[in-house]
């Protein structure tokens, strides 16, 4: 999954969704996401500055932004039970990340190379540490 701009997010959503029950009931396992873009998207209707939707996705996907019943009437339609594993998410080209979201990917040891990494490590090698989850 690649997701480039906010009209892609409902697209993301859907499609990760879809994909993470997909696997679960016909593999039984988790689904890992490699999430590249510059935004982490992790923002909960509590952490986020702006208040904007399209910076929130991974938390509805992670459930994050559900555990307070923030955004039921927006994305119910997920389920109670989280899409996506927070152990299974690795954030790849991070350069414009809020406060309250670097706060949630160090809280939940999640892995985010950033485009300082890439330029330090080659995106060659960043994907070899990606594929570790």
């Amino acid at each position: 999954m690649v997701h480039s701009d906010q009209e892609t997010q409902p697209i993301a959503i859907g499609t990760i969704a879809g994909t993470s029950r997909a696997i679960k009931e016909r593999l039984g396992r988790d689904m890992a996401v490699i999430w590249v873009y510059a935004h982490a998207d992790i923002n909960t209707p509590e952490t986020s500055e702006s208040g904007n939707i399209h910076g929130m996705p991974v938390a509805f996907l992670t459930g994050l932004a559900r555990e307070k019943g923030a955004g039921e009437d927006l994305f119910g339609w997920l389920g109670e039970e989280p899409c996506l594993s927070l152990k299974k998410l690795v954030y790849i080209g991070l350069r414009d990340v809020d406060k309250g979201e670097k706060r949630i990917l160090r809280e939940h040891g999640v892995r985010a190379f950033s485009m300082h990494d890439i330029d330090k490590y080659g995106i060659g090698r960043v994907m070899e540490m990606a594929w570790d989850i």
